[in-house]
């Protein structure tokens, strides 16, 4: 896996307590990183492998990455894990944001978090 070969980016995430692992039938099987700011624009044209500084009182949880297998689990669960993390760790988050790719075509999310309870 070509994301394996990015060590320091998950090594220096990890410290910065801004990856959290994806569990699936009781094994990490991914991760999840993201940054807390108030201008998510300089995550979003960074080097994706780029760790960079972050605001923990800012109101925009930016998810970086998604590192994960189609297969996994339950991906509500993991969705609601994540969303509880972010409440219970950083209070002042309002939203959270995240980019996907599909068929070549990247499409921009951006959710109010007191919507997303589950």
């Amino acid at each position: 896996m070509s994301h394996l070969l990015h060590k320091t980016y998950y090594n220096e995430m990890l410290k910065k307590e801004r990856l959290l692992p994806i569990k699936s039938q009781g094994v990490i099987s991914g991760f999840l990183s993201f940054y807390i700011t108030n201008d998510d624009e300089k995550y979003i044209k960074a080097d994706p492998y780029a760790v960079l500084d972050d605001d923990p009182n800012g109101e925009i949880c930016y998810v970086a990455q998604v590192i994960v297998p189609k297969e996994v689990e339950n991906p509500i669960r993991i969705w609601s894990n994540f969303k509880k993390h972010i409440k219970d760790n950083f209070g002042n988050v309002k939203y959270i944001h995240w980019n996907r790719g599909k068929n070549g075509t990247m499409y921009s999310y951006i959710k109010e978090l007191k919507k997303l309870n589950a």
